[in-house]
């Protein structure tokens, strides 16, 4: 996440250096007067920190946190569907294999005996079957 967060800075620095730029030629003109240039300044301070708490439309950093975004929503959607699957599968293991296994049984043998002690993912899904019946399966 350090680099996404990197990354992002670099990005609102490309949108502030955008700032600086209209503000620089607006000084370069020769027709500028002071009350321009301070009434430019100060838009240009208050855009700047406008910007770090909500990214300037349309500006890099905000297509940035709009494509990170994005993103995570997919991993998130793969992950999920990712558990659904494994969920289903130690259900229909369970519904299959240890009918004849009490739930305290069931819940012994899974959080204590190999290969189920063993995986993580396994016993997190053991914490989520303790939660639904293993009846739900069909």
């Amino acid at each position: 996440m350090e680099d996404a967060t990197f990354v992002a800075f670099c990005h609102f620095l490309v949108d502030v250096f955008a700032g600086i730029t209209n503000f620089s030629l607006l000084l370069q003109r020769n027709e500028t007067i002071l009350p321009q240039a301070v009434c430019a300044l100060e838009n240009l301070l208050v855009t700047t920190e406008v910007m770090a708490a909500r990214p300037k439309p349309g500006g890099r950093l905000s297509q940035f946190m709009a494509d990170l975004r994005l993103q995570r929503r997919q991993q998130e959607m793969v992950l999920t569907l990712s558990w659904q699957k494994k969920f289903v599968g130690l259900k229909l293991l369970i519904a299959r294999m240890f009918k004849d296994k009490t739930y305290l049984s069931l819940w012994e043998l899974m959080l204590t005996r190999e290969p189920y002690c063993s995986d993580k993912n396994i016993l997190h899904l053991v914490h989520i079957l303790l939660v639904l019946p293993v009846s739900s399966t069909v």
